[in-house]
């Protein structure tokens, strides 16, 4: 199992609830992609527009996709 790297808004964040906050709102659309079956391009543009969306760098989404694909091909 690979394991996530931190997204750099979380270290952004003046505080740890807003970190916290963008933390669970990552895992909620981690876990939307995982239920859909980690669809590929251009279906994962959703999942990489809402992650962009609450400050996760275009770079650092599509790394959260992959790491989370190669899970789900592994589980």
């Amino acid at each position: 199992m690979r394991t996530y790297r931190m997204p750099t808004a979380v270290h952004e964040t003046t505080g740890l609830e807003s970190s916290l906050e963008i933390l669970h709102q990552c895992c909620e659309i981690l876990g939307d992609y995982r239920k859909a079956g980690c669809p590929g391009f251009p279906e994962s543009n959703e999942y990489v527009d809402r992650l962009m969306a609450i400050g996760i760098t275009c770079e650092e989404a599509a790394e959260q996709l992959a790491i989370t694909l190669d899970n789900y091909k592994r589980s």
